[in-house]
């Protein structure tokens, strides 16, 4: 009898443990306390106290409740300015945790938080109608099924990130070359916490803006060097903002082929963008940026923009959508519930997204209307990249991006010219449902997603979670 209750025990043990997430323990008083505030690491390192920082630096709610080793906290970039970068670092346990690749993971907006990777897009964690945090599926895309991501509110002011001296004019980012800065001094930082990461294969994804940062960090890796000793395999860039703003961001041509607008429509978006080049030509920016405001945002005298008025549309992420993702509302709740931001350490007086509006205006008004064409192709020549978008983006449509890329002169423009394009297909699914279509042109891989807007790592989580396999995986280029 004795032999078959402690049978019973150990199947128990073995198969119902893993069925029911274990819950967290009861924080003591002067854990609380600890948790209210945020985590700031850099002094910690500045020590050498290493073990320390890591210890405090967990994420209990993610390791006790789903078995997942993540850390969090604040890396300082900037004493003088009181800059602080936010991070959240999720650790692979497939395949051996010592060879997985660290993937550095940045959404744009500019200003927006990445914290909706690990939420939403492509990490091991999801959220319900109600808002509340369960497990994603594997089969649903994670990037943790096979590297380490390190998930990244960038430049400062963005999400969770945030400067003390916000008056200072030196504090925020006014150019590429200002963001690979910070994100420089960042890396140098996090291999102190996490020396396993020294000389590790490394990629830089960047979502939207931020995709002007991956680029401007592989352009110093292969120029003047960088301080980290990561090893850099290759860069991401989804819906990125790579081509020219007045090239790439007027969406009339493609509102008026879907139907959204008709020929009246696409003129006086036309007409607006024609106002928006002659200001900008003229180093006029403010009348420049006021332009946009009334294109996108909200008319002169606080009215719909042009654009909702146009298409009736709210938001302009996908055609395939007049109005926000259902899943930011419950996102918005649970990256701002004080639970969360105890967890994540960024102590419970933090205000998600404070400064966003700075770093959008700084970007906007010294960096947007920059070309970086030679910048893209010169990383195009020295590194291996890849570029994905959605068939349905409005904030970027794919076919300004992808004549921005045809148009540029680079080692193999004339490999791209001829390089077919093929169905990318979902394996998982029975006969291999095409999701998009794929070509490749010596070290640079091309992807466009059928059915996904601006937020494509949302509208097709498992495709582009695929594309980051195949290409961190795949040794191979085509020439």
């Amino acid at each position: 009898m004795k032999s078959l209750v402690l049978l019973f025990f150990v199947i128990w043990t073995v198969l119902f443990t893993k069925l029911f997430p274990r819950r967290k323990h009861t924080l003591t008083d002067e854990e609380k306390r600890r948790l209210d505030k945020p985590l700031f690491l850099t002094p910690f390192l500045e020590t050498n106290d290493t073990e320390n920082a890591r210890s405090l630096s967990r994420v209990t709610l993610f390791e006790e409740e789903y078995g997942v080793e993540a850390h969090s906290g604040y890396i300082t970039i900037d004493k003088t300015l009181g800059s602080h970068l936010f991070f959240l670092l999720t650790k692979t346990k497939h395949p051996s945790p010592d060879e997985a690749p660290l993937i550095l993971w940045t959404f744009g907006g500019p200003g927006v938080s990445s914290l909706l990777g690990p939420l939403l897009f492509n990490g091991p964690f999801t959220l319900d109608e109600q808002g509340r945090l369960t497990a994603s599926s594997p089969a649903s895309g994670q990037l943790q099924s096979f590297a380490h991501v390190l998930y990244l509110d960038h430049p400062v002011g963005s999400g969770y990130s945030f400067a003390e001296q916000e008056d200072d004019d030196r504090t925020f980012p006014k150019n590429i070359d200002d963001a690979v800065d910070a994100i420089d001094d960042f890396l140098r930082q996090v291999e102190l916490l996490f020396p396993e990461f020294r000389g590790r294969q490394f990629y830089f994804a960047g979502e939207s803006y931020s995709a002007r940062d991956a680029f401007g960090y592989a352009n110093r890796y292969h120029g003047k060097g960088v301080k980290a000793s990561l090893k850099l395999a290759g860069i991401m860039s989804g819906a990125g903002f790579i081509a020219p703003f007045l090239r790439a961001a007027n969406p009339a041509k493609f509102l008026l082929q879907l139907g959204l607008i008709d020929v009246h429509g696409r003129r006086e978006l036309d007409e607006k963008f024609r106002q928006i080049k002659e200001s900008v030509d003229d180093e006029e920016i403010l009348v420049a940026l006021l332009l946009l405001r009334e294109v996108f945002t909200e008319s002169a005298d606080g009215g719909p923009s042009l654009f909702e008025s146009l298409t009736g549309y709210s938001h302009r992420a996908s055609a395939l959508r007049s109005t926000e993702p259902s899943e930011f509302a419950a996102y918005r709740k649970y990256v701002t519930s004080d639970d969360f931001k105890r967890a994540v350490h960024v102590g419970i007086n933090a205000t998600m997204d404070r400064q966003s509006k700075i770093v959008s205006t700084t970007l906007y008004s010294y960096d947007a209307f920059k070309d970086i064409r030679e910048l893209v192709a010169t990383v195009l020549d020295k590194e291996r990249v890849l570029v994905y978008g959605g068939n349905m983006d409005v904030v970027y449509p794919a076919d300004d991006v992808y004549g921005f890329l045809r148009s540029l002169q680079w080692k193999g423009e004339e490999d791209l010219r001829i390089a077919k394009r093929r169905p990318y297909k979902n394996a998982s699914h029975a006969g291999g449902e095409v999701v998009g279509y794929k070509m490749i042109a010596r070290n640079f891989t091309y992807a466009l997603l059928v059915n996904s807007g601006h937020y494509v790592s949302l509208d097709s989580r498992r495709a582009v979670v695929g594309l980051y396999r195949d290409f961190v995986y795949s040794n191979v280029t085509s020439t």
